[in-house]
């Protein structure tokens, strides 16, 4: 059994393994609450949305931080809520494949670069949706599941200004 996994270790350091960087991915609709992936510096986390279901507002606390209950609200999403982060950098590129979601922003959204949230939208899927991006590969999220978009830690103005601090 130790050998196997040893083997195995050694395949993944390799690169070796028939997943790698990049590659269309679909997340399985076996996922549970709490199950996440990254696409680049865009975090998809899969969470309970029952919630959600049943009204036009919600709070949740962030799966990562514990922080606070941050008030979501929906909105009718249009053509420019297809990109998840906000700004014009290749990075931020993430986008979906088509808009047949309830989406759920938080407070202070914002498209503008500025925006210095860790939180992104909230979406359920009604139908399978692909997350595009031309770096980072295509993953496919199924039907009937709710994600939570979260940025990078770095992205955060107030990492940035604690880093420049101890600097």
């Amino acid at each position: 059994m130790i050998k196997n996994l040893i083997e195995f270790q050694n395949k993944l350091i390799n690169g070796d393994l028939p997943v790698q960087a990049g590659q269309n991915e679909t997340l399985s609709p076996a996922a549970s609450v709490g199950d996440f992936f990254w696409q680049g510096d865009l975090k998809f986390t899969v969470i309970n949305f029952n919630d959600f279901l049943k009204s036009k507002t919600i709070s949740i606390t962030h799966p990562d931080t514990r922080t606070e209950d941050i008030k979501y609200t929906e909105i009718q999403p249009k053509e420019e809520d297809k990109q998840l982060v906000p700004g014009n950098t290749i990075g931020a590129k993430h986008c979906l494949e088509h808009l047949n979601v309830r989406y759920f922003v938080p407070e202070k959204w914002s498209r503008n670069e500025s925006y210095d949230s860790l939180f992104g939208p909230v979406i359920y899927y009604k139908t399978e949706n692909k997350i595009l991006h031309n770096e980072h590969g295509i993953p496919s999220i199924p039907k009937d599941m709710c994600i939570l978009n979260t940025y990078q830690r770095n992205l955060d103005q107030e990492t940035k200004r604690e880093t420049r601090a101890r600097d």
